[in-house]
């Protein structure tokens, strides 16, 4: 219960500055997933119940706030939470290179999710500077992960010394 409510205040106040303060400050092909990345942190570090119902309940908080088809982040976020759980038992993924590599994998794996649904609905004009776009956001968000991974690792820590659980 702890770990859900941690991890949901901090997806809401990542979603937030996603949406607002970083949309404003950095250009939208340079912008990471920041919930992603908390998504994949998830991934790694919480059991299945608690961080299933997270990457489902903040992708459609996501859907809802970006305008996309409900349940297309819920379903995208759910599918990252579960498979890099899987990878990281298998393989041991959780060192930085592995986390790195792991956002920038689940970021693809986003955008061409998120760019086959488009071209479901209608044309879709995809060039290779789309293409290019999409790798860059990807190395973007995979730099990302090596910063804040480690800064939610702190938080975690720190609001257990704060609830006094060890």
């Amino acid at each position: 219960m702890r770990d859900f409510l941690l991890i949901s205040v901090t997806g809401l106040v990542l979603l937030i500055l996603q949406t607002t303060a970083v949309g404003f400050m950095i250009p939208a092909r340079f912008k990471p997933d920041l919930v992603l990345v908390l998504v994949s942190w998830a991934g790694l570090r919480l059991a299945l119940l608690p961080g299933m119902g997270f990457s489902f309940g903040i992708g459609i908080l996501v859907d809802l706030m970006s305008g996309s088809p409900v349940g297309l982040f819920a379903l995208i976020y759910s599918l990252v939470f579960v498979v890099l759980g899987y990878l990281d038992a298998t393989f041991d993924i959780d060192r930085p290179l592995g986390q790195a590599i792991a956002v920038f994998g689940a970021t693809l794996f986003s955008g061409m999710a998120v760019l086959s649904v488009s071209w479901l609905s209608g044309p879709l004009e995809f060039t290779v500077h789309s293409a290019w776009e999409m790798l860059l956001k990807a190395f973007v968000g995979g730099l990302a992960a090596v910063v804040m991974i480690p800064a939610l690792d702190r938080i975690r820590s720190g609001s257990t010394k704060l609830l006094g659980v060890s």
